[in-house]
C-alpha cells in the first residue's frame, strides 16, 4: 500500500525519497528467481559463473606458462578457493558482491589477455564486466580508475590491447546508461530523483575532521550536517541509517530535508578539505588503511538491528525462512576462513611478487600475464580506496573481491625450471599461444 505514496495522482505532501546506488538490475535478477519459486537459482547461477571464472584463469594462465592443467589441477584449486577463502560465501551472497571479483578478472581478462583468450570466453568476461558495473556504484568507479591507469600508464598501456580496453570503454557507458535510465524512470514516477546517501559526509564526520569544523563553524555554515555537532556518538552507520534525530543526519530527516543533505555534500566536503586539509586527508588514508586491513565475515551472522530491520521489513514467507538459518541464530562457521583467508592473502602476494620479480629479471619489462598479475592486486588497493575512503570501510568491500589474489596464486602454480616452456624452448610466445584459443573456445 505504500507504494502508491509515490505514484503520480497519489502524492501527498512530500514524496519518499528514492535512494540511488541501489541496483535495480540486480534485484531484477532476484525477481526473476521468485518467479521460479524461490531464490536458490540466483545462488546456483552465481556459483556457476564464479566456478567458470576460475576454470578460465587457470587454464589461461597455465597455458601461458606453457603447461595444460589436468582436470583434477583446476577442481582441486576450486576446493581450496572454496575452503580457504570468502569466495564461497559470497557466490552464495544475494546481494551483487561477488560481481566484484568477476569484475575485476573480466578487466585483467580483456585489457591485457585478450589474444589468450577465445571467442566465448571473450563473450564470457564481456558480460562478467558489464553485468558488474550495472550491478554496484563502486564496480563502475573500480573498473573506470582501472582503465584510466591502463589507458595513461606507460608501464600498462603498453601491454593493453585496444579491443579490449574498447570493450571495457562500452561496459562503463552501459554502466553510466544503466544509471541514467533508473534516475530517470524514478523522476518519470514520482516526479523526484532518486538521492545518493551523503557517505562521505557520514565518515568524515565519525572521523573527526568534520566534526569538529561543524562545532567551530555552524549554525552559520547553514548546513543540514550542523544536527551533528551536538550528537554525543557519531557511528557512520548510524549518521546514515538512524531514524532517531539525536543520531543520524540522513533517514533521520524528512524527505526534503535528506534531499538538501544529499546536495549539501560536496559543499561540506570541501569546506572541511579547506578549512582542515590536513586532518581531512589524514582521515581517508586511515580508512584506505582500515578497509585494506579489514578481513571479516561479520555480516553474514545477523546482528540484532539486522534481525530488527528484518522483522519491519521482510514479509513473513521469507522471514520464516530466514530465521530457520544458521546466520539468524548468529552460528554460521566464519572464524576458520576468516584467518584462513589473511593467511592465504599474504602467501598469494608473496608469491606474486615473486613471479612479478621474476619477469622482471628475464625481460626488463612486464609481459601480460604479469601487468594482469600486477592489474588484479592494484585493484584490491582501489577497492579499499573506493569503499574505504569515498564510504565506511567494511569487511564485507575487502572480502568480496579478495579471493582473487589466492587465484591468481594457484593457477600460478610451479613452472618446471621457473620459466615458461616457450621460453625454455626457445619458441615465440605467439606461436605457442596461437593453438590454445581455439581449444579454449571449443572448452
Amino acid at each position: 500500500p505504500s507504494a502508491r505514496a509515490v505514484l503520480p495522482g497519489h502524492v501527498s505532501g512530500e514524496v519518499p525519497v528514492v535512494l540511488g546506488g541501489r541496483s535495480i538490475y540486480y534485484g531484477l535478477l532476484l525477481y526473476a528467481a521468485q518467479w521460479h519459486g524461490n531464490f536458490w537459482a540466483v545462488a546456483i547461477l552465481q556459483a556457476i559463473l564464479v566456478s567458470i571464472a576460475i576454470f578460465l584463469t587457470v587454464l589461461i594462465l597455465r597455458r601461458m606458462l606453457g603447461d595444460s592443467p589436468s582436470p583434477a589441477f583446476v577442481i582441486g584449486c576450486g576446493l581450496l578457493l572454496a575452503a580457504c577463502t570468502p569466495v564461497g560465501y559470497f557466490a552464495s551472497y544475494l546481494m551483487p558482491d561477488i560481481f566484484g571479483g568477476l569484475g575485476l578478472l573480466a578487466f585483467g581478462h580483456l585489457v591485457f589477455l585478450w589474444r589468450e583468450n577465445g571467442r566465448y570466453s571473450r563473450l564470457f568476461w564481456i558480460a562478467m564486466l558489464a553485468t558488474a558495473v550495472l550491478f554496484h556504484t563502486a564496480n563502475f568507479l573500480l573498473i573506470g580508475l582501472l582503465g584510466l591507469g591502463a589507458a595513461l600508464v606507460p608501464n600498462f598501456r603498453g601491454s593493453a590491447g585496444k579491443v579490449g580496453l574498447s570493450a571495457v570503454l562500452a561496459a562503463l557507458i552501459l554502466g553510466a546508461a544503466g544509471q541514467a535510465l533508473f534516475t530517470w524512470g524514478v523522476k518519470h514516477a514520482t516526479g523526484a530523483a532518486p538521492v545518493r546517501q551523503p557517505f562521505i559526509a557520514a565518515r568524515i564526520i565519525a572521523d573527526g575532521p568534520g566534526y569538529e569544523y561543524l562545532r567551530e563553524h555552524c549554525p552559520e555554515a547553514r548546513l543540514v550536517f550542523c544536527r551533528a555537532a551536538s550528537f554525543e556518538e557519531r557511528v557512520s552507520d548510524a549518521l546514515l541509517w538512524s531514524k532517531s534525530p539525536e543520531s543520524g543526519i540522513f533517514q533521520a530527516l524528512s524527505p526534503t530535508e535528506q534531499r538538501l543533505a544529499a546536495s549539501q555534500e560536496t559543499e561540506f566536503v570541501g569546506a572541511v578539505l579547506r578549512d582542515r586539509p590536513l586532518d581531512l586527508i589524514g582521515s581517508s588514508i586511515g580508512a584506505f588503511y582500515r578497509q585494506l586491513t579489514h578481513f571479516d565475515l561479520e555480516s553474514f551472522n545477523y546482528t540484532a538491528s539486522t534481525i530488527d530491520q528484518f522483522n519491519r521489513k521482510i514479509p513473513s514467507p521469507f522471514l520464516d525462512d530466514a530465521r530457520q538459518s544458521r546466520a539468524y541464530a548468529n552460528t554460521m562457521p566464519i572464524a576458520f576462513v576468516e584467518w584462513s583467508t589473511v593467511a592465504a592473502v599474504l602467501a598469494s602476494l608473496a608469491a606474486i611478487f615473486r613471479a612479478l620479480l621474476a619477469m622482471l629479471r628475464r625481460g626488463g619489462r612486464l609481459p601480460e600475464r604479469g601487468t594482469f598479475l600486477l592489474t588484479l592486486v592494484l585493484g584490491v588497493f582501489v577497492n579499499a580506496a573506493v569503499c574505504g575512503a569515498f564510504s565506511t570501510p567494511k569487511g564485507r568491500y575487502q572480502m568480496r573481491l579478495i579471493w582473487v589474489l589466492p587465484l591468481a596464486a594457484l593457477a600460478l602454480g610451479r613452472v618446471r625450471g621457473g620459466e615458461p616452456r616457450h621460453a625454455r624452448e626457445g619458441d615465440m610466445p605467439s606461436a605457442r599461444l596461437s593453438r590454445p584459443s581455439s581449444t579454449l573456445a571449443s572448452s
